[in-house]
């Protein structure tokens, strides 16, 4: 080793003389920095002039290396980049390989002399000719990057590793890189980790850092989170901004360390006041949410707007969704949208969705349909756009999803359900004609895509499609299975819903009364309107379950709730009635809706008589289809009686009781201007068709009709009104167990002058089931319904239509007024046959009412010696049956009556199906 003070002392004595370029040099070096003697800057520029000026003279590189970096720097002389330059190019033609890399770097970033990167590549590739360490790794970067030549990255490598070769550590590291991720050479994690770790031995903090995100990620090496915080806590010590906010990951999420929040909160701040964007969103999370610190909204969207400011999009993402909701600042949402905004300008698919809904709304911005979709088409047609921001998902989804590399995964998944959800809102667009013409083809096409990303409401919406021909052919089994498979991937209530239709119709897969009750019953249970009234109807009439008129009151209230809730929340208002229509109406009070005539589809006439029309359409709401029954009232614009009557009957019965035949609401024919009363529809039709199969049933499902029936009159009468026109004819069913009252068009309210309604057109009805008293001449009253009830019984047991073998003629009539009813069939079960007996009895006091029938039927079923007597009953009559009935409705459809002889009108209209 050498004795500085002799060196010193020699190289003093000869500058006293002629000393040497080296010694000049090293001289310049030790009052640079303070070697053997007291540190001066400008002692030493003068020993480096010394030495350049006999380098010059000698043609030898000597000290001009050392001039121009004292030119660079300003060391004891006047910084100067061009002379810096100067003298460096000096040293470069004098064959120095620094001199030549050094002025490479200048042409490169244009320092002292004009930018130049094709002149930097020469010099950088001569330097490395040269065999200059940095020179080599610097042809790598030129090679990478394509600067100043042609880009090569397998050039680039090739250089990285020459340079590395020679020793150098960012040369080291940048092999690494490419091992990591292929460039310039077949990917290899371990080796991207061999080298990472060499460059990190070499004290290279980005190596360090490296080394501990590959133990993290198990990149190359087994996964060791102990060791990634290690190496992640040494590049933080050396002041590696990542390194330090990785701690904080560390801390905050227990990887190889004990789980500690403050601690993190610590480090997030330290990399934050090093103005690094993640560790001040991060900083602005931890006060949102009181990680580590003490909650503190304010704080958080003060980090949240300087992360923004940083660049970073989640701080911008933060910023607006902080401005949209009033979290620790004032609610604007003028200032939300511009958050948003700019944020989808980055390319950020959450943010360009929630603009999608604040241009859909009018929310923070004028209300712009045709932007709406613009933005919802460029989210649908986005491919995975990297991390989306959990805040984004809250806002939409109610997802909370944590923003770090770990949750790749699920931030991907929720790239894919925003960009699902983009298309949806096109195909939304498209269906709706939302700021584009509506496409039916294309609103299709987008539900089909949407549901391929996965899309729940899309799946359901294309099971709708293929339901009723959106866009597409019908097709009734792909819309059940599209129903089944969005009710597989998130249990809605409208699938539920759907899929219990399909149950009980046989849509697209086979009829099964117990599905379709569990699936109406989930449906119910989630809150779905439809669903809570087609469960009201299930357990009324004892469709796939037992029938329980309990749980029937039990669901009618939840459904007066939920109505009051749709009510509160309702946009438009519930009734639409024209003026007309308001005053020819007793009450205006009427809550029933106006449904638009195009709502309807599939319109077929199924039955017509003298008052009206009767058809079945299938009614699209809000993407559901619900079967219905249009009675179309012939010349009721101009508010004829009948519809009138029937109108205020529904409302006041049926309107009020959910489980009365369902009258929907009104709407008017679009060629004749007719008004119509849409009902709810009965696929089986009239009980009177259905009689023969009836009649073959078990006594506990003629029972359980009967039972439906009885209610239904009940509620009649509850309500203080007369029926006056029940007949087979008139009750309408869905299935062949349950039924309902129908056609109230001649129903009257017992507080009226009932005398009225025996004037000079007669009285109302089929004969054989007008009371004997009506038939005299006397005003009906309740009883006189109960009559008619007891031939519908007659009816159920036979299988055949009451008096069919006879004209309905004056004879008729005068027997019926002398005491002739139908023959009693053997084998019928005295109890049945007694209560019969009772309600066609001559004295109308005599009758019993229709809630003591109801409790009459109900005691049977629950009573086991009645139901041995039933069953008895059904073995006598298995064999007494006719089994030959034929042409019923054909008798019913031509009644004979000889009307000069009694004013009677028969309604031969009541054989219309609703």
């Amino acid at each position: 080793m050498r004795d500085l003070s002799k060196l010193l002392d020699r190289i003093m004595q000869q500058s006293q003389n002629s000393a040497g370029i080296e010694d000049d040099n090293a001289l310049g070096y030790c009052y640079l920095y303070g070697v053997g003697v007291e540190k001066d800057e400008h002692k030493a520029f003068i020993y480096f002039q010394k030495a350049a000026k006999e380098a010059a003279e000698m043609e030898h590189e000597g000290g001009m290396n050392d001039l121009g970096f004292c030119y660079r720097n300003g060391i004891g002389v006047e910084k100067d980049d061009h002379k810096a330059f100067i003298h460096y190019q000096k040293a470069a033609e004098m064959g120095s390989s620094y001199g030549m890399f050094k002025i490479g770097e200048y042409y490169r970033c244009g320092i002292g002399t004009e930018k130049d990167v094709h002149k930097a590549f020469i010099y950088h590739q001569k330097s490395a000719d040269m065999g200059h360490v940095e020179g080599t790794f610097y042809v790598g970067i030129d090679y990478e990057y394509g600067s100043g030549v042609e880009k090569d990255e397998h050039k680039a490598f090739i250089y990285y590793k020459k340079s590395a070769d020679m020793g150098s550590a960012k040369g080291t590291y940048n092999v690494g890189y490419c091992y990591h991720n292929g460039i310039g050479i077949e990917k290899d994690e371990h080796q991207a980790f061999i080298y990472y770790l060499k460059s990190s031995e070499m004290s290279l903090i980005n190596g360090i850092y490296n080394v501990g995100h590959c133990y993290l990620y198990g990149i190359g090496v087994e996964k060791d989170e102990h060791k990634a915080f290690v190496y992640f806590q040494k590049s933080a010590d050396m002041g590696n901004v990542d390194g330090i906010y990785n701690v904080g990951s560390c801390y905050q999420n227990g990887f190889g360390v004990e789980k500690d929040e403050h601690k993190a909160f610590i480090y997030y701040q330290k990399s934050a006041e090093m103005g690094d964007a993640y560790g001040t969103f991060q900083v602005g999370d931890c006060y949102e949410k009181g990680v580590g610190v003490k909650k503190d909204e304010h704080k958080a969207f003060i980090y949240y707007q300087k992360s923004a400011e940083l660049g970073s999009t989640n701080g911008t993402f933060n910023v607006g969704y902080c401005y949209g909701q009033g979290k620790g600042v004032e609610k604007d949402e003028r200032k939300a949208f511009a958050y948003y905004k700019k944020c989808a300008e980055m390319g950020i698919s959450a943010a360009i969705f929630l603009v999608c809904v604040h241009y859909d709304h009018g929310i923070g911005i004028e209300k712009n349909e045709q932007e709406a979709f613009n933005h919802y088409k460029k989210c649908a047609e986005m491919g995975d756009s990297g991390k989306i921001l959990n805040v984004a998902l809250c806002y939409e989804n109610g997802i909370e999803i944590k923003e770090n590399e770990q949750e790749e995964f699920n931030n991907k998944k929720l790239t894919e359900m925003i960009n699902s959800d983009g298309t949806f809102h096109v195909a939304r667009c498209y269906h709706d004609g939302i700021g584009v013409e509506k496409d039916e083809y294309k609103a299709f096409t987008y539900y089909q895509k949407s549901a391929e990303i996965g899309n729940t409401n899309a799946m359901f919406n294309l099971g709708y499609c293929y339901h009723v021909g959106l866009g597409v052919k019908t097709n009734k089994y792909k819309a059940f299975i599209n129903y089944q498979k969005s009710f597989k991937m998130k249990e809605t209530s409208y699938a539920a819903y759907s899929l219990g239709c399909c149950y009980k119709d046989g849509i697209g897969t086979d009829k099964d009364e117990h599905k379709a009750f569990t699936f109406i019953q989930k449906s119910a249970e989630m809150g779905n309107s439809y669903g809570i009234n087609e469960l009201i109807k299930f357990y009324r009439n004892g469709f796939g379950t037992a029938r329980d008129l309990q749980k029937v009151n039990h669901w009618c209230k939840i459904k007066e709730n939920v109505s009051k809730e749709v009510d509160k929340k309702a946009i438009t208002k519930n009734m639409i009635y024209n003026d007309a229509l308001i005053e020819s109406l007793s009450k205006n009070e009427y809550s029933l809706p106006w449904i638009p005539y195009n709502d309807f589809q599939n319109i077929e006439k199924i039955g017509e008589g003298g008052f009206g029309t009767v058809f079945c359409a299938d009614w699209i709401r809000k993407g559901e289809i619900r079967p219905v029954a249009l009675k179309l009232f012939h010349g009721s614009k101009n508010c004829q009686k009948e519809f009138r009557n029937e109108l205020s009957a529904y409302f006041e019965i049926g309107h009020k009781n959910p489980t009365f035949l369902n009258c929907y609401g009104i709407s008017e024919d679009n060629v004749s201007g007719d008004y119509i009363l849409v009902l709810q529809y009965a696929a089986k039709g009239c009980l009177r068709k259905n009689l023969p199969l009836v009649a073959d049933m078990k006594w506990d499902d003629k029972l359980t009709l009967l039972h439906c029936i009885a209610s239904d009159l009940q509620t009649i009468h509850s309500q203080n009104f007369i029926h006056q026109d029940l007949h087979s004819g008139n009750i309408l069913q869905n299935d062949l167990h349950s039924a309902y009252i129908a056609d109230l068009g001649f129903t009257i309210q017992t507080s009226f002058d009932v005398d009225a309604k025996v004037n000079s057109s007669g009285v109302y009805g089929l004969l054989p089931y007008i009371a004997p008293e009506a038939l005299n001449g006397n005003p009906c009253t309740t009883k006189s319904d109960i009559y008619s009830f007891g031939m519908i019984m007659w009816e159920i047991t036979s299988g055949q239509i009451t008096f069919h073998d006879k004209n309905y003629d004056i004879h008729l009539l005068k027997g019926i007024c002398n005491g002739l009813r139908p023959t009693i069939l053997y084998g019928t079960a005295q109890c049945y046959a007694d209560l019969m007996v009772s309600c066609w009895d001559e004295n109308q006091k005599k009758r019993p009412t229709a809630a003591e029938i109801c409790k009459t039927f109900e005691n049977w079923k629950n009573n086991e010696t009645y139901r041995l007597r039933f069953i008895e009953a059904e073995e006598k009559m298995a064999i007494a049956r006719n089994p030959n009935v034929t042409q019923i409705c054909e008798i019913f459809d031509n009644p004979k009556i000889e009307s000069a002889e009694i004013e009677l009108t028969i309604n031969s209209e009541e054989l219309l199906m609703l």
